[in-house]
């Protein structure tokens, strides 16, 4: 029930009536017939979402415009009045209107947070993580030049030689991907186990000098000949989950970093 809810939510409520008849359309009406696997089809993913419980409800949002489409197809059909259409699309206008700040930044944190709040929307994640104050559609665009400055911090604390082969290594795709773009012209690299970044391997790091964002230095010094507290994230209104990492700066990884790589890989 969790993941129909969430589907209604995602494409707001006040199209409900639109996507829902575009659904009923596709697998009923006679005039439909050459359309109706599109019907089917989306019907059978939505049950397979459904039944495996753990799938976030963004993975059947891309079949939904099709269901749109048909819904409008038929509500055409089936309101003929135009005072009707027009009320219709009032409703569609007004709602939209108002729950524009919730899909799109268009407010600050601060403004955001007591216009969320009045509205009775409660922060978010479909990664079943702990959310700070912003949903993570949002807190996932906060924070990131804060993020790499830091990490530049410790950057600039190693010495010429150990910079020309010091790279980050990093838990997600997104701190990694956040160096590597804004962090490129300060002469960052990052290194990730993350998903593809794993794929990608230790862009020829050994292991020598890395610097590591983690909450464990016990887990590093069980790696590391060398472990060094250089700072910690403040990312603000980022995922709790990427604020307030530990930043070290570790020397001398035994065994050497491309042997343990398999140890970092983590599909998720």
């Amino acid at each position: 029930m969790q993941f129909i809810a969430e589907q209604v939510m995602n494409m707001h409520p006040a199209t409900l009536p639109i996507w829902f008849a575009g659904l009923g359309y596709l697998l009923f009406a006679r005039h439909a017939e050459r359309f109706r696997p599109l019907g089917i089809v989306f019907l059978g993913v939505a049950a397979i979402l459904l039944l495996n419980r753990t799938s976030r409800s963004g993975y059947l949002a891309p079949a939904f415009p099709m269901l749109f489409a048909a819904g409008g197809v038929a509500l055409e059909r089936a309101v003929r009045r135009s005072t009707l259409r027009a009320a219709a699309l009032a409703v569609l206008i007004v709602f939209g209107a108002a729950t524009v700040p919730l899909a799109l930044p268009l407010l600050p944190a601060d403004t955001y947070v007591r216009y969320s709040r009045m509205l009775g929307v409660t922060p978010s994640t479909e990664e079943k993580k702990e959310v700070g104050r912003l949903p993570q559609f949002f807190a996932d665009r906060q924070g990131w030049d804060r993020f790499v400055d830091q990490v530049a911090t410790a950057f600039d604390r190693l010495s010429p030689s150990e910079r020309k082969t010091a790279v980050a290594l990093v838990g997600n795709y997104g701190e990694a991907g956040a160096i590597e773009q804004l962090g490129r012209q300060r002469g960052l690299r990052a290194i990730s186990g993350h998903n593809n970044y794993w794929l990608w391997g230790t862009g020829g790091a050994t292991g020598d000098v890395l610097i590591v964002l983690s909450r464990s230095r016990e887990r590093q010094q069980q790696r590391f000949a060398s472990v060094e507290l250089a700072g910690e994230i403040d990312c603000g209104d980022c995922m709790p989950y990427e604020n307030h990492l530990s930043i070290f700066i570790c020397r001398g990884m035994k065994p050497p970093l491309p042997e343990q790589w398999p140890q970092f890989k983590h599909f998720e």
